[in-house]
């Protein structure tokens, strides 16, 4: 598992984030599902996954996530999915949200 890097949010953020495959990926293969599980790092978030808006779509080698801050935290999230072949792969990211962005 590898991790990308995210811009910080602000409190009051909603963004589009994605998480790339294409270098994990034999060439014609494709994503055939995906999920994401959200762990709050620090932060007073009662709640960690509403900080995750709806479910992620999957576009060519790319799983897209709408999410929203609300409050300063810091956030791990991690991308699974299984791909046409059958593998399993994974990308994590860390969010900071914080005044300012």
């Amino acid at each position: 598992m590898s991790d990308q890097k995210f811009p910080s949010l602000d409190p009051t953020e909603k963004r589009l984030i994605a998480f790339d495959f294409t270098d994990d990926l034999d060439p014609d293969t494709t994503l055939s599902s995906a999920a994401i599980d959200i762990t709050l790092i620090s932060g007073a978030d009662i709640s960690p996954t509403a900080f995750l808006l709806g479910l992620p779509t999957i576009e060519g080698t790319i799983v897209r996530q709408w999410v929203q801050a609300s409050v300063v935290a810091a956030y791990r999230m991690k991308c699974r999915v299984t791909t046409s072949s059958s593998e399993r792969l994974a990308l994590s990211a860390v969010i900071l949200v914080q005044e300012g962005g």
